[in-house]
């Protein structure tokens, strides 16, 4: 990978994250182009966290580090390398790393697992369902006040990817499926909560 590639990859990890996140963000960024880590190069997600426009990649491409190597990094750090590998390529990947964030409650994670919520892998989903939790459920509340396009196309695509893979087969009523009793059960708690 070029030396260009590399600085653009590396301003496009820290475009990920809060401002307040830039040192542990470029730490991270550091480790993982050390170990060739490639982003698609046109692929992200727009969103707005703490009144910053932050830019979620679409895919990235890596091996996932292993968990020896990555104990250097700080707990933030780890977050925000498993957040990184939401977005990889590789479902089990993405799977392993939401695994990972299950007790985490850090409101700049939001719109990474929100990102998953539009994705088909159904086991991925069965895992957000246990981040979005009773712990959590507000950091996802003001994420998709402030987020609402972005919350209509996700709700979009878990509708989508039910008709196409699991209606017939699985779920025929829309209901019993796992992302949509996610995007439900937020959108349920936004309007309890009195926002939007």
């Amino acid at each position: 990978m070029s030396a260009e590639i590399s600085k653009i990859n590396r301003q496009r990890i820290v475009a990920a994250f809060p401002d307040y996140l830039q040192q542990d963000a470029e730490v991270v960024a550091d480790f993982l182009l050390n170990r060739n880590l490639d982003l698609h190069p046109s692929l992200h997600q727009e969103v707005s966290l703490l009144g910053q426009k932050l830019t979620i990649p679409g895919r990235i491409y890596s091996e996932l580090p292993l968990e020896e190597a990555t104990s250097m990094l700080s707990a933030v750090q780890q977050a925000i390398l498993n957040c990184l590998f939401l977005r990889h390529h590789n479902g089990f990947v993405r799977q392993k790393c939401l695994e990972r964030l299950v007790d985490i409650n850090e409101y700049f994670i939001t719109p990474f697992v929100v990102s998953l919520l539009g994705e088909y892998v159904i086991e991925i989903l069965f895992v957000a369902d246990k981040v979005i939790n009773s712990n959590t459920v507000d950091n996802y509340i003001a994420f998709i006040v402030k987020n609402t396009e972005y919350w209509d196309k996700t709700k979009s695509r878990v509708i989508s990817y039910w008709n196409e893979y699991y209606r017939r087969n699985r779920y025929e009523d829309i209901r019993e499926y796992i992302g949509m009793q996610i995007a439900n059960r937020l959108d349920k708690a936004k309007w309890q909560s009195g926002v939007g």
